[in-house]
């Protein structure tokens, strides 16, 4: 990420040279963290190891570095993150 924007809502950023690759970057919050239940952050891990497998931990890693800077990613699926491993 090169930098931000609040007043306009704007992120600016580069692409990644390795994996994982964030394709799909619409469905995010900035700044607040979603409160979610138990029950829906049960599904998100049963979810991520269903979709991504072994990749699971390097999606919850992007998952972090991306909080770390107030942008929370909320749709982590196939199609919206991918590995060249991943068909």
């Amino acid at each position: 990420m090169w930098g931000f924007d609040d007043s306009l809502m704007v992120v600016e950023m580069d692409r990644m040279h390795t994996p994982p690759y964030i394709i799909d970057f619409a469905k995010v919050r900035l700044n607040s963290s979603p409160e979610f239940s138990d029950e829906v952050l049960e599904q998100l891990e049963t979810d991520g190891l269903e979709n991504f497998e072994h990749n699971w931990p390097a999606v919850k890693r992007v998952m972090r570095a991306l909080e770390d800077c107030l942008i929370y990613y909320l749709d982590p699926k196939r199609g919206n993150i991918t590995f060249p491993d991943m068909p």
